[in-house]
């Protein structure tokens, strides 16, 4: 699946990759779940500062609408052909 690039306030980054089947959860690496988690969303085609300026584009419209940001966000690369990703901005 895709990599989720994750950020809550106070936290470091994280790194994830879903996966299928049982995971492993030895070594280095642990094994998560997810919550859910109320978000506005949006997906991004664009690569440097095209994409610097729609993400803070897409954040000034979400507080626009009357939506406070939390602060959590996530990133999904989606890979494929083009350099576009999902990008998650937690709201209250």
């Amino acid at each position: 699946g895709p990599l989720h690039i994750s950020a809550r306030p106070g936290e470091d980054l994280r790194l994830a990759f879903p996966v299928r089947g049982t995971p492993q959860a030895k070594g280095r690496y642990r094994v998560e779940g997810s919550a859910p988690y109320k978000c506005a969303w949006a997906i991004i085609d664009a690569t440097g500062e095209a994409a610097a300026t729609a993400l803070m584009e897409f954040a000034e419209r979400v507080q626009a609408a009357g939506y406070t940001l939390n602060g959590e966000s996530r990133l999904i690369l989606l890979g494929g052909e083009n350099s576009s990703f999902e990008v998650q901005l937690g709201i209250d």
